[in-house]
């Protein structure tokens, strides 16, 4: 008998601390640190040429932080993408929240 580890209360309880502490780890980034690293963009990489998601990652730790004027510097799209990553984030914590309370209702 397989079973889903989402099924599973002890798990689903781990995935929420996971997710809720998302936010915090995400802000401990020092974009000192990332602006020194190389990048890893395939397309930059071979062409020379920024695409249209190089940057995000800086973009969305500076918008974590509060440094809106430097999100849209490093990339102008995180004005698209951060809210729909916080509508995506905030759906999982309450699909995973409303199943571990239907399980403990049932048990």
């Amino acid at each position: 008998m397989e079973m889903n580890w989402l099924e599973n209360n002890y798990f689903k309880v781990i995935y929420l601390v996971i997710l809720l502490s998302l936010p915090i780890a995400i802000s401990l980034i020092s974009l000192k640190t990332l602006n020194n690293l190389p990048s890893v963009c395939l397309y930059k990489r071979f062409f020379g040429l920024e695409c249209w998601g190089c940057g995000m990652t800086r973009a969305i730790i500076s918008v974590v932080n509060g440094n809106f004027k430097d999100a849209i510097e490093y990339n102008w799209r995180v004005l698209i993408v951060f809210p729909l990553l916080l509508y995506i984030y905030f759906l999982n914590i309450y699909k995973v929240y409303k199943k571990i309370k239907k399980l403990n209702q049932a048990s």
